[in-house]
């Protein structure tokens, strides 16, 4: 029969959401079907690079897994080489790079108990400064796109200017919005002027 395989980790028991099978022996492949799965791919029975663990995974046409990790080893900071590049975006829409000790940047992580990150566009900012960033200090996104994190986009300023910059560049939006609908209703108004003044030619 199909069970959870659980690990010891510094929050307990953790239970893996990749199924696998007692009977089973590591790099055999099975249809999605045979493991009572949806879908047409095939998985291959594989022993995680971190923690040895068994699992489940795709099976790609390459011959090799889809993944080399388990998915707790993959959320964890030691068990991951990519762990430092990853990206992610939090509630709000930022972007999140995963960062490790050795960073030059690292005081300015945020930390939790999956390892510690940097807002992206904090991070592009302080590279281009070639410093960290003061808590202080607030980056400005002025597109107002939470991703754009190219360096062009970005304005530095403190906390207590950011909001009204905001507020301000928010206002600024929505009357380019008023704008370009007065612009509108102007094309509009001379098409039919235009084809008013036709028609009264044609007429005489």
């Amino acid at each position: 029969m199909y069970q959870y395989q659980s690990r010891e980790s510094d929050h307990g028991i953790v239970l893996d959401s990749e199924i696998c099978y007692n009977g089973d022996m590591e790099n055999e492949i099975k249809k999605a079907k045979e493991l009572g799965k949806t879908g047409s791919s095939k998985y291959i029975l594989h022993a995680c690079v971190t923690c040895k663990r068994t699992r489940w995974v795709v099976f790609l046409h390459d011959g090799k897994p889809k993944n080399l990790h388990c998915k707790s080893c993959a959320n964890s900071q030691e068990g991951n080489p990519n762990w430092r590049n990853r990206r992610n975006r939090d509630e709000r829409g930022y972007v999140r790079i995963n960062i490790r000790k050795d960073n030059f940047f690292y005081p300015m992580a945020i930390h939790t108990g999956k390892g510690s990150y940097i807002l992206e566009h904090r991070l592009v900012m302080a590279e281009y400064l070639k410093r960290c960033l003061y808590t202080w200090e607030q980056v400005h996104h002025k597109n107002r796109i939470k991703d754009d994190n190219r360096v062009e986009n970005l304005q530095l300023t403190s906390a207590e200017n950011h909001n009204p910059f905001t507020v301000m560049q928010a206002k600024i939006d929505r009357l380019d919005i008023k704008i370009k609908a007065l612009e509108e209703e102007l094309k509009q108004w001379r098409k039919q002027k235009t084809y008013a003044t036709a028609s009264t030619l044609v007429e005489v």
